[in-house]
């Protein structure tokens, strides 16, 4: 369902930085824009997924959309895709397409290289390293945004036109 983060707590508060910029996620946007659910199911982007993966079929789950708008202070928190999906195996990816150009001055996606083959830990709210209300079953994610040194952290920059793939379990955030 359609979600906006504009009154969750992030980790700015307490400091001299006020958002102005907005922070929405969408999810699932195929069910109501004709079209959109052809690029998870047909084309190039199956077909790459099946081959990274080793496998003869593949899947479409969804699909998200977030939007910072200019002069938002929020980043997105490390987190896990596994932990918000609704799937169990190992053989899951995810493919993100930037629509702006995503470089150091606009927040380049970071990787925690080896994360996937560690365990899975609590979702968190996006903007923030606060697990979701309600979430159990999984270990608290360590403080990444506080200690970027101790992890090795792969960023990407990324074009319009670029697909960035990488496991679900994968530790990411900008």
């Amino acid at each position: 369902g359609e979600k906006t983060l504009d009154d969750v707590p992030d980790d700015s508060e307490g400091s001299n930085a006020e958002p102005t910029g907005k922070f929405w996620v969408r999810s699932f946007n195929w069910s109501r824009i004709s079209g959109l659910a052809s690029i998870g199911t047909s084309g190039p982007l199956p077909e790459i997924a099946a081959s990274l993966m080793g496998a003869s079929r593949v899947n479409f789950y969804g699909d998200q959309l977030f939007l910072k708008e200019p002069m938002s202070v929020r980043r997105t928190a490390f987190h896990q895709d596994a932990t918000y999906f609704h799937l169990e195996g190992n053989q899951c990816c995810t493919m993100w397409a930037p629509l702006d150009k995503v470089d150091t001055e606009n927040s380049t996606m970071g990787y925690v290289r080896g994360s996937h083959k560690g365990p899975l830990y609590l979702p968190n709210t996006f903007v923030s390293q606060m697990p979701m209300p309600g979430a159990s079953g999984h270990a608290q994610l360590p403080d990444i945004e506080g200690n970027e040194s101790d992890y090795d952290i792969v960023y990407c920059e990324a074009q319009p036109g670029d697909v960035i793939i990488h496991h679900v379990r994968t530790l990411h955030g900008s």
